[in-house]
């Protein structure tokens, strides 16, 4: 199931401007529909602005190349539905862990590999977008502690560049203002709380 979007129109997003946590804290939200040959081929792209905050943890985030996130589920399902010992402890001890390690990672290489190729259009297809800029779609690459660094809890893929958004005035947002995104890709639009 590999998505052709070069015969699609640019997309027109669907953009709102809403409260991130803190009521000082509001950030841009462009959500894109992105639409393939198939319902299956539909995916929805997430544009998150990062938010500039005074402490060096923050300024360092937003000078930070882009992520995004949610691709491998969203994008290549029939592998992760085929995971190798997804539910095993692979400790590495033993020889048949060390078996099984070797079978887990070359899924994931085969895994992370077929992502990019799926992902590569789809960023190619916002680059063509009215205010939003994707300097480059090469260098792509999986980090499992893509969102934090401390730990592996939000793994993405780590982009060469940073993608930005501009809001254009046809945006209607309170002010037009570049700054770095960050992507959420899904199979459907998750619903705001």
């Amino acid at each position: 199931m590999y998505m052709d979007l070069s015969q699609l129109e640019d997309p027109k997003p669907t953009v709102e401007w809403v409260p991130f946590g803190k009521k000082t804290d509001e950030r841009m939200r462009a959500v894109v529909k992105i639409e393939g040959e198939t319902p299956l081929d539909t995916v929805w792209v997430t544009l998150i602005e990062r938010h500039y905050g005074s402490s060096a943890s923050e300024k360092r985030e937003y000078r930070q190349t882009s992520r995004v996130y949610g691709a491998i589920d969203a994008l290549v399902p029939e592998f992760t539905a085929e995971e190798p010992y997804a539910n095993i402890a692979i400790t590495g001890e033993t020889t048949l862990d060390k078996m099984r390690g070797s079978v887990w990672n070359a899924w994931k290489r085969a895994t992370t590999a077929e992502t990019i190729n799926r992902l590569v259009p789809i960023l190619e297809q916002l680059g063509r977008m009215d205010g939003v800029k994707v300097p480059s779609v090469s260098g792509i690459k999986f980090s499992q502690k893509a969102g934090c660094t401390m730990c592996p809890c939000s793994p993405g893929f780590v982009m060469s560049c940073t993608v930005t958004s501009d809001r254009p005035s046809s945006w209607n947002l309170p002010y037009n203002h570049s700054g770095p995104v960050d992507i959420y890709i899904e199979t459907e639009p998750k619903a705001q709380a």
